[in-house]
């Protein structure tokens, strides 16, 4: 017996986001790329690999650098 399963538009949402930061993850990156948020995967332009994290706004240690538009959906505000 073969099970369907069908999520929800949020679930599907949250899976399509966790792919987009796998692929981020595994983007080969040097120190002059931009770095990207770990919830969405997008690129963060404002600050390169190589930025140290005292020098950025919602890095969060242990995590990573969150993007701007996913800082103010979760209401995160960390400066470095």
């Amino acid at each position: 017996m073969s099970h369907i399963v069908i999520y929800s538009p949020q679930i599907q949402a949250r899976l399509a986001m966790n792919e987009r930061v796998k692929q981020a993850i595994d983007r080969k990156r040097g120190p002059d790329d931009p770095d990207f948020c770990v919830m969405c995967g997008e690129d963060t332009p404002e600050y390169k690999m190589s930025t140290h994290i005292d020098d950025r706004r919602n890095y969060i240690e242990g995590m990573g650098q969150v993007c701007a538009k996913c800082a103010v959906k979760h209401g995160i505000d960390h400066r470095g």
